[in-house]
């Protein structure tokens, strides 16, 4: 399942996870993150249990994407203890995460 956040509690529930998380930087009117959406979902159960999934809308909260330096969507960042690990811009198949 992915869960939605917001900039009031997205780095609460960042930090407080003991499991790695996937950060999925979106927008309703990108057709780029309708289209993973589906990939999104699938990473979310293979590694439920395991990997944290989460969305935030861009368009509805200003400060997680600068905090992030997110330039372009979809953007996904991999987040452990809190801290970046990793990021992708763009479209990528499933084997890409």
């Amino acid at each position: 399942m992915i869960e939605s956040l917001n900039d009031q509690n997205l780095d609460q529930k960042l930090q407080a996870s003991e499991r790695p998380a996937l950060l999925v930087f979106w927008a309703p009117w990108s057709q780029a993150c309708h289209s993973l959406e589906p990939v999104w979902q699938e990473i979310a159960e293979c590694y439920q249990g395991h990997l944290d999934v989460y969305k935030i809308n861009v368009d509805e909260n200003a400060h997680a994407p600068v905090n992030y330096a997110v330039k372009s969507i979809p953007h996904c960042s991999f987040i452990r203890t809190g801290r970046l690990i990793d990021e992708l811009d763009g479209r990528f198949p499933l084997a890409t995460y």
